[in-house]
């Protein structure tokens, strides 16, 4: 790591430099995202070495996300709750208490009219 960014310092080109003054301030941070864990495989149950990463994470924080980009705009709290709720969990329990169609949908609005369509008023 250390010949990398004295080779980039050294460098004629500005982005070779300004490379290397990323890598080292992020150098041990860099170095940490090499190392690596002993653990368990799920499968076989054999001890494997593997390296830390915040994937799964991420992938959990990107559910209810993506979760509420493919509702198309439900409103509903307990109804995205139990989706999440639903699509994480294998023994998931039922908190929210089911309504009626009546309570689900209560717009006060004024009611839409049939859609008329404005006629051109310009004269040929």
């Amino acid at each position: 790591m250390d010949k990398i960014i004295s080779a980039y310092q050294k460098s004629d080109i500005a982005l070779f430099r300004e490379t290397a003054s990323t890598l080292k301030t992020f150098r041990v941070n860099i170095i940490n995202s090499f190392t690596y864990i002993s653990g368990a495989d799920r499968k076989n149950s054999d001890e494997m070495m593997s390296r830390l990463s915040n994937g799964p994470m991420e992938g959990f924080n990107n559910l209810p996300k993506d979760l509420k980009r493919k509702s198309r705009g439900v409103s509903n709290f307990e109804y995205t709750r139990n989706r999440i709720l639903w699509a994480t969990r294998t023994k998931t329990s039922m908190l929210a208490v089911p309504r009626t169609r009546e309570e689900v949908h209560t717009a006060t609005g004024k009611k839409r009219g049939p859609y008329n369509k404005q006629k051109n008023t310009q004269e040929k």
